[in-house]
């Protein structure tokens, strides 16, 4: 474990360390050539993958006197977002989109800080224009727009679906969409969505143990009782190998868990 840790942070040692360099070999550039204000703008852009803010800020400033035509204002925007500045970052990203509306990239971080601002009705339609204008949107652009729907009370399901229909069945698009199910009380709905997974799945023991969990929400014990039990055989047949990965033995501790209070459960409604 020790090792990993230490070639985790010799990565971020190294790749910091490669950003001194190019920042140092820009500042050599910078003072032989001050009026180069694309010189800026690349360093600009390296301070603020270093967490340098207020450097990559200043860099911004220089690079948009010495030529306004330079673009910096979607790297600004980027800076002042990340720095936790959110209210700052939406007229750089509204400059941007002023001047190219499609930019998927503006609308994006536009989304982003609208949520940071509790703005949700907007940032859920900016991240609807920013999705609509990627050929390939990555999955969290699409949980991102749903949390902004579920905070400004509209329904997440719509969207969740399009990113599943486009992007196909990700997992994290799938569980997020059955917790919305469970949350407004659709089980059946939770329900389908699970036998959807296991079905697609080479390895079932985990969803069927979500089915079980599901119907035991839902107050349909035996039911739940049976989907445990399936997903305990499912747990048995896998290689020994398998089964003693912590994963599985989170899932077994789980199952033995949830499995007993059932039983009893069903026990006392049994007649004598």
């Amino acid at each position: 474990m020790w090792v990993f840790a230490w070639l985790v942070a010799s990565g971020v040692a190294f790749a910091h360390g490669d950003l001194h360099e190019r920042i140092a070999e820009l500042t050599k550039r910078i003072a032989a050539e001050p009026r180069d204000a694309r010189l800026y703008a690349q360093r600009a852009k390296l301070q603020r993958q270093h967490e340098g803010w207020q450097a990559a800020l200043a860099d911004c400033d220089q690079a948009q006197q010495l030529d306004p035509a330079v673009e910096v204002d979607h790297l600004r925007g980027l800076t002042l977002l990340e720095s936790g500045h959110p209210e700052e970052a939406v007229p750089a990203f509204d400059r941007v989109l002023g001047r190219r509306p499609d930019d998927a990239q503006a609308l994006l971080g536009r989304a982003r800080a609208l949520a940071r601002l509790g703005r949700q009705v907007a940032a859920a339609a900016d991240y609807t224009s920013a999705i609509g204008q990627m050929a390939e949107p990555q999955p969290e652009y699409y949980l991102e727009r749903a949390q902004a729907m579920v905070a400004s009370g509209q329904d997440p399901l719509g969207g969740l679906d399009e990113g599943i229909a486009k992007l196909g069945p990700i997992v994290t698009l799938e569980l997020a969409a059955i917790r919305f199910e469970l949350e407004r009380g659709n089980y059946d709905g939770a329900l389908r969505r699970v036998a959807q997974q296991a079905e697609q799945s080479e390895r079932k023991e985990s969803w069927l143990a979500r089915r079980g969990d599901i119907l035991a929400q839902a107050g349909r014990a035996a039911e739940a009782r049976a989907a445990y039990a399936d997903a305990w055989k499912a747990v048995q047949m896998l290689p020994e190998r398998l089964r003693q990965a912590e994963s599985m033995q989170r899932l077994s501790s789980h199952l033995r868990a949830v499995s007993d209070p059932l039983s009893a459960e069903s026990a006392s409604a049994s007649p004598p």
